[in-house]
């Protein structure tokens, strides 16, 4: 690949702090890219996130795009979190910066679906088979409004989802995903990017389980309530839950329970404190979509790892966890690892997962596949 070749990079949200899932994965993309000597453009849509100037480091230009969040949007035919990020004036600017574009997710793809870019070399990354994702929210979610709006994302999805085949090539960032999409279009497992250069577990033990999540979330706000209400009622071992946003029903569950703790809101270092103090890291989930990056966390800076099998399903990082689907399952893991030591022999091969996900290693793909014809 020629030097300073150029990309846009289209990201549903501004990419840090990279404190969450998605924007994780844009992060230490963007970095890795950059270490390859491409150029990029990155166009961000604004929602909730403040305009940073580290983006700068690693960007050629920044961009920033209100993202339309009036109703109006929500009588589209085009699913409200799609057609709240199309925005003229970054259309006209794809037009005439010719350079190969990345979606970073579905969510900003309308923006390049307008007859001008026909040829445009395009590619989407894919987070989540979007249709799967908006379906179980639908199916959890309590809020009678909140469980409308997802079931219709999910409906207008099964309709603007086959827009995927528009795209040159689509980098899918799990094992499933890529089985889904490559029925659409030519799809490339690009596993997830993530903020690690080494693993830094900790030998020895703690003395406190952890689960870590955004607890406003329906999906992590039910796997928090599993581990309080059907794991930790049964068990005095200690358990602090950490996250952003920690809400009612999470703190009113454990009012009862004086071994479990919340801390809200932690800062960044907090909560690489608490991955890495704790004795084992706690990854249930009942929503078997896209790969979870803080299992990827959790591996590299923490030490013993329990997750059930729709967390770690089809990762290549099932033989680093302890695996516990029933609340009986997690007791036992529990139980079984609360006076085992994280010693030399677990660090040796929790190493092994330097070689499993591998920022340069992914990044070089990408590079491959949108440059070899160009």
């Amino acid at each position: 690949m020629p030097k300073k070749q150029s990309l846009h990079i289209l990201a549903f949200n501004i990419p840090y702090p990279a404190n969450y899932g998605g924007v994780i994965d844009v992060f230490y993309k963007i970095v890795a890219l950059k270490k390859m000597g491409l150029e990029i453009h990155l166009h961000c849509f604004e929602y909730g996130r403040k305009h940073n100037d580290i983006l700068n480091k690693f960007c050629k230009t920044v961009h920033y795009y209100k993202r339309k969040t009036g109703i109006t949007n929500a009588f589209s035919a085009t699913p409200y979190f799609v057609q709240s990020r199309f925005d003229l004036s970054l259309a006209d600017y794809l037009i005439s910066h010719p350079f190969p574009i990345l979606c970073e997710g579905i969510h900003c793809s309308k923006n390049v679906l307008i007859p001008q870019l026909k040829n445009r070399k395009k590619y989407l990354r894919s987070h989540n088979i979007e249709t799967d994702y908006y379906r179980e929210l639908a199916r959890k979610e309590p809020n009678f409004l909140k469980k409308i709006y997802f079931y219709s994302e999910h409906i207008k999805l099964k309709k603007y989802e086959k827009k995927a085949a528009i795209f040159d090539g689509i980098f899918s960032i799990s094992k499933q995903d890529h089985d889904f999409f490559n029925s659409m279009s030519k799809s490339t497992h690009i596993k997830a990017f993530h903020s690690n250069q080494e693993v830094v577990s900790k030998q020895g033990r703690g003395n406190f389980a952890l689960y870590h999540a955004n607890l406003s979330i329906p999906e992590n706000i039910n796997a928090a309530l599993f581990l309080i209400n059907k794991v930790f009622a049964f068990t005095d071992y200690p358990l602090q839950i950490a996250g952003k946003n920690v809400c009612k029903s999470i703190v009113d569950a454990t009012q009862t329970h004086a071994h479990i703790s919340i801390v809200n809101n932690p800062s960044e270092q907090q909560m690489i404190n608490l991955i890495s103090d704790a004795h084992m890291t706690l990854l249930p989930t009942f929503q078997n979509t896209g790969i979870k990056l803080k299992l990827i966390e959790s591996l590299f800076k923490g030490r013993f790892c329990v997750a059930n099998h729709h967390m770690i399903e089809n990762t290549e990082l099932e033989a680093y966890c302890h695996l516990a689907n029933t609340p009986q399952e997690w007791l036992n893991s529990i139980d079984m690892l609360k006076n085992k030591s994280f010693d030399s022999i677990e660090l040796k091969k929790r190493m092994q997962i330097k070689s499993v996900f591998n920022n340069e290693n992914e990044a070089q793909k990408i590079v491959d596949v949108i440059y070899q014809e160009i």
